[in-house]
Order: structure tokens, then C-alpha cells, then sequence
């Protein structure tokens, strides 16, 4: 058993509309968890498999058996916060296909901006925030 495909990208770009949409396919199986964010939040990846695989409805005899396995964690592109990302995919599954989402950049920062906003990580205004916190 292996994930054949991620979406990555940045947020706020529609990454959770995308796994919606490919998800309806039935020959795709995606994991439980839209954001597990398995490679990035662990370091010795190998350790804990089972545990990320156990994300996955597929088991011997399954009808997901056969599925392309997917899952959609965004932070699987922050290389500067986690650098040995790519790493991992590739050594995990050197024939994972990566789905990269962006959007226009000055959209996705009023969008991220709103998100801050609304869920008070931030109170300044657009124009502070956005050259306090780049």
C-alpha cells in the first residue's frame, strides 16, 4: 500500500475544492483526514506507517484496494519550515505525482489576510498586516 498522489500548494487556493472534485471519482480513494500532514509534522516517517496507512479505508479484500490513494496537506510545500519533505515523499514513493495549486498571488493574500482576520489572529488592518507579517 502507498499514496500514489498528493495535492500540495499554498493555502487559500482551493486546495480543499480540488480534493472535493477529484475525490467523486470512483477509482480514488482519499484519506480520512484532508490535512494529515503526516511527512511534514514527522521527521522519522518510517517509524509510525501504519498509523498514516490506518488514515486510509483499504485493507486486503477491500473495494478501496485497487483506488489511487490521495491525500491534500499544504504544508508539504513549505520547504523552509520543513526542509526534509521532499525527501521523505521521494523516498516514500519515488513515483508519487504531486499536484501543485497556486492562485493569483495579490487574491491569496487578501484571502489569507481574511482568513487571519476573521479568526482574530489578526485585528490590524490590510495594509499593516500585510507588511508586518509577509
Amino acid at each position: 500500500m502507498k499514496v500514489g498522489a498528493m495535492i500540495i500548494g499554498v493555502q487559500k487556493c482551493g486546495t480543499t475544492s480540488l480534493a472535493d472534485w477529484i475525490a467523486q471519482h470512483p477509482d480514488v480513494q482519499f484519506c480520512d483526514q484532508k490535512e494529515p500532514e503526516y511527512f511534514s509534522r514527522q521527521i522519522d516517517w518510517k517509524a509510525n506507517l501504519d498509523t498514516y496507512h490506518g488514515l486510509y479505508q483499504v485493507g486486503p479484500g477491500s473495494q478501496n484496494e485497487s483506488k489511487l490513494l490521495m491525500e491534500a496537506s499544504t504544508n508539504y510545500s513549505w520547504f523552509l519550515e520543513f526542509p526534509h519533505v521532499p525527501n521523505s515523499l521521494h523516498e516514500y514513493n519515488a513515483d508519487m505525482r504531486l499536484i501543485y495549486i497556486v492562485r493569483n498571488p495579490i487574491g491569496r493574500i487578501k484571502s489569507h489576510y481574511k482568513h487571519n482576520f476573521l479568526k482574530s489572529y489578526t485585528q490590524r488592518s490590510f495594509s499593516e498586516d500585510v507588511f508586518i507579517n509577509p
